[in-house]
C-alpha cells in the first residue's frame, strides 16, 4: 500500500512547524501530496431549531503536491 497523501493538522501552534518539518522529507520520499487541514468552531448566525443561535464547524483544507 502506498502513501499518496499526508495530513498535517493546522492550529497555529509551534508544533505545526515541526509537523511540516517531518512532513516535507516524507512527500518527496514517497512522492505523496500533503494535505494541510485547519478546522475552527464558528458561531452561526441564526436559527437553528431551538430559538438561539449556535456553533458550527469550519473546514480548511490545502492540498500540496510534490515539486517533479
Amino acid at each position: 500500500m502506498a502513501i499518496k497523501t499526508i495530513l498535517v493538522p493546522v492550529d497555529g501552534s509551534p508544533y505545526v512547524r515541526i509537523a511540516m518539518d517531518h512532513a516535507c522529507p516524507a512527500s518527496k520520499l514517497f512522492n505523496a501530496s500533503i494535505t494541510l487541514l485547519h478546522v475552527a468552531i464558528m458561531p452561526v448566525a441564526g436559527d437553528i431549531g431551538y430559538g438561539r443561535s449556535g456553533w458550527g464547524r469550519c473546514a480548511l483544507s490545502i492540498n500540496i503536491h510534490p515539486a517533479l
